[in-house]
């Protein structure tokens, strides 16, 4: 991991044309924004070369011309510059406007950009940025700068705006000046957008069991931008012959058209057609999946229970008069209109979904998780020799001292109550070194708690109707301190623990619960409740030995700068932990970092080119000594503190905290 912050380590994206230092520039940024919103995207820097740079920067442009400009005396229409920061710091722009096809010069660098050509010719914005640090070595990882910027409430929708950037260095590959750098300039559209449409299913992410018992909705909304409104909006959908459509709901809606309701949707009436009175507000359409669609055909095969899906999307329209007059018709409004996304919905005879709760979380070693599975079957089938395989990945145990509960209703009426460990097994190791497969037997677990058989038999399977036929087993598990598969390490923070299970069940006759099956069924569900993600701190501790830092901070050559690294570990566990901080040249040297030999101490600041533990040292024996290892600054300019594994039984959180002291040498007047 490496320790980032304003003022150390760098990554720059940049293809220099001079000198040998070079760096490329990626952009990436959202494919559409709204009119009259806020946006950010991303400026990623990085040392392309084998060699440090000094004085990374970056140029942005901005079509803030638009794709009308003032023509018809009207104003500019594209997008503009807000904010810049780097790691939520904020970083000072250099604003010029850049005429189209020509040239400025950069305040920066003092080359002759080229500026974009625009359609309108009017000018851009070129935004040059000074990133917050002296130098980038060879080989950092990249870093992003994050530019904001708002989109023109005037902007023509649908037009692609385009950003362009390059980067490079200002005083090339010499702390003391050379030729600077500018990269080869990439570009990525930004189009204006204005009228939206989404629509989202209420279903367990996206499967269902079908039936009454099982209500469903769509909830459909079209969007316009904040500020901006539209007047007439209608939303249409073309219901699916494939549901039963049970009414829509919407505040101040008025409905034009809709199936009947209370049955199967049945073209051509199969048209939901709403006027919403504003943008932003939801409609919601209720419905269930029937056994079988409008030309009676079943949705899932009565004989295997194998599912299907359906499908449907939705669309709006409504009218805008524009706020800027050269784009409206004949000086009116103009029609607007979106699709949704199609959502697919599966339908099933059988379903699992997983849940855990942990009443302590985050997760951590030592934890007790509780898992509940819930089943159910489809109201139209018959299902028996119902059989759920759990298997709980490597890190946790079953916890013996709490038996599985098992709770099933349906038609014949409830069970519930402890699993006689008869009807389920426990095997370690399965199916792989480390991993617990738990069997349930679940109808043979029903008839020992007092079901008349182990079948579950659906709401409409039969006459009369009934509720859902559906159950729960709930068991727990904790989470351990040590893998059991090799190497049998610590479990730590960042790391994913999981669980999985499935379902299985025979189809059987819905007006013979004895005959033979003719099907299968099997249903998968996966939860993963992972652990906890460190944290890493870097700051200025001390300057000249005084905790008592000047405001601004201002480092002169030859202060003894005492920097202070915290990486925070909730499980006080770890390992392979390489803590490495980039420093930035030149005015910071890795190998002035004489003393390699940590000291094991957490009192008092060290003296220049000396490393030890830092105050908020948990201390022996959470922590142990790290080795110290340097890269020199003709490369990477890195210092690296490596630590052993590290098992705590007691789980205790541990902060490994690190000062280190170093020499600021003589700098550039301009490199920071």
């Amino acid at each position: 991991m490496e320790s980032r912050f304003a003022g150390d380590a760098v990554n720059a994206n940049s293809v220099a044309f001079f000198g040998i230092a070079n760096a490329t520039a990626t952009v990436s940024a959202p494919g559409s924004v709204p009119l009259g919103q806020p946006f950010g995207f991303s400026v990623q820097f990085s040392n392309i070369s084998g060699f440090t740079g000094y004085g990374p920067y970056i140029n942005v442009f901005m079509p803030s011309g638009g794709a009308d400009g003032t023509s018809g005396g009207g104003t500019d229409d594209g997008y503009n510059f807000s904010s810049a920061t780097y790691l939520g710091v904020p970083l000072t722009p250099t604003i010029i406007s850049c005429p189209s096809g020509g040239t400025v010069v950069s305040p920066l660098t003092g080359l002759m950009v080229s500026c974009p050509v625009t359609s309108t010719g009017r000018p851009s914005q070129f935004i040059s940025l000074q990133l917050p640090f002296g130098s980038v070595t060879a080989g950092q990882p990249l870093e992003s700068v994050v530019i904001n910027a708002t989109m023109s409430n005037l902007a023509d929708v649908g037009t692609p705006l385009p950003i362009s950037a390059s980067a490079g260095f200002i005083y090339g590959d010499m702390p003391s000046g050379s030729m600077p750098s500018e990269s080869i300039r990439v570009t990525q559209n930004v189009a204006p957008s204005l009228f939206s449409v989404t629509k989202a299913h209420s279903g367990s992410p996206s499967i269902e069991v079908t039936g009454p018992n099982y209500p469903r909705a769509y909830t459909i909304t079209a969007n316009m931008p904040a500020g901006l409104t539209a007047t007439n909006i209608v939303i249409e959908d073309v219901l699916p012959n494939r549901i039963v459509y049970q009414g829509v709901s919407g505040a101040g809606i008025t409905i034009i058209s809709q199936p009947a309701i209370g049955s199967v949707v049945t073209p051509p009436n199969n048209l939901l057609k709403i006027s919403v009175p504003a943008s932003g507000v939801p409609i919601t359409v209720n419905f269930y999946v029937p056994k079988n669609d409008s030309s009676g055909n079943p949705i899932i095969d009565p004989a295997s229970g194998a599912g299907s899906t359906t499908d449907n999307q939705a669309t709006a329209t409504g009218t805008w008069l524009p706020i800027d007059p050269r784009d409206r018709i004949s000086g009116g409004p103009v029609t607007v209109s979106g699709n949704s996304g199609v959502v697919t919905i599966t339908n099933s005879s059988l379903e699992l979904v997983k849940s855990v709760s942990n009443p302590t979380p985050p997760t951590s070693p030592g934890d007790e998780l509780t898992y509940t599975l819930l089943f159910q079957v489809s109201d139209y089938f018959t299902v028996r020799d119902l059989v759920i395989v759990d298997v709980m990945s490597d890190g946790q145990d079953f916890l013996s001292s709490f038996t599985p509960l098992l709770n099933v209703t349906d038609r014949a009426g409830n069970v519930t109550g402890a699993i006689s460990a008869a009807y389920y097994t426990v095997v370690n190791d399965a199916p792989s070194v480390g991993k617990t497969r738990i069997t349930f037997d679940v109808s043979q677990a029903m008839i020992a708690l007092g079901a008349a058989d182990g079948t579950l038999q659906g709401g409409r399977s039969i006459t009369p109707d009934a509720g859902p036929a559906q159950g729960t087993i709930t068991f727990k598990a904790t989470v351990r301190d040590l893998y059991k598969a090799p190497p049998m390490g610590p479990l730590v923070t960042g790391d994913s623990i999981d669980n999985g299970a499935s379902i299985t069940g025979g189809v059987v006759a819905n007006n013979n619960i004895n005959s033979i099956s003719t099907g299968t069924v099997l249903h998968e569900g996966v939860i993963s409740p992972g652990l906890e993600v460190p944290q890493i701190i870097k700051s200025i501790y001390a300057v000249n030995g005084s905790l008592s830092l000047p405001n601004p901070l201002r480092i002169m050559p030859g202060d003894l700068v005492t920097f202070r690294l915290r990486y925070l570990i909730p499980t006080g566990d770890y390992k392979s932990v390489k803590i490495t901080d980039t420093l930035p040249l030149p005015t910071y040297e890795a190998e002035t970092l004489t003393n390699l030999s940590f000291n094991n101490i957490n009192t008092g600041i060290p003296a220049t080119g000396n490393a030890q533990f830092g105050p908020a040292n948990s201390g022996a024996p959470l922590v142990d000594v790290p080795a110290i290892t340097i890269s020199n600054s003709l490369f990477n300019n890195q210092i690296t503190f490596s630590f052993p594994d590290k098992s705590d039984v007691t789980n205790t959180p541990t902060v490994i905290d690190i000062l280190f002291t170093l020499t600021a040498q003589g700098i550039h007047s301009s490199i920071r």
